[in-house]
């Protein structure tokens, strides 16, 4: 990586930055495949929608503790979803949908 940064005539990426892409990556990676899920063409219904909402915090809070520098990217989208999606937990139309789901 060094010798490349030194061709292009760039500064090397210093050790905080490799980490917060990697972290980066690490908590993007359950919110693409949610989204992947959510936005289906040919198997998207609303019976997912609470399944992959309490997944998805489920895995983001597992990584919170392990993270050095991306901890506030999981508490910012933890609150956007908390915002987003506030009072869905509770409908007991989505609750029987994603029970009565094949």
């Amino acid at each position: 990586m060094a010798e490349l940064c030194q061709a292009l005539d760039v500064s090397p990426f210093r050790v905080n930055e490799i980490c917060f892409s990697g972290e980066y990556c690490n908590v993007l990676q359950p919110l693409e495949y949610a989204l992947d899920i959510l936005q289906g063409e040919t198997k998207c219904f609303i019976g997912y929608l609470l399944p992959t909402i309490v997944s998805l915090e489920m895995k983001l809070k597992a990584l919170r503790p392990n993270l050095r520098v991306a901890a506030s990217l999981v508490d910012a989208i933890l609150a956007g979803l908390s915002k987003r999606f506030a009072g869905y937990h509770e409908r007991q139309d989505l609750i029987l949908a994603s029970i009565t789901l094949p």
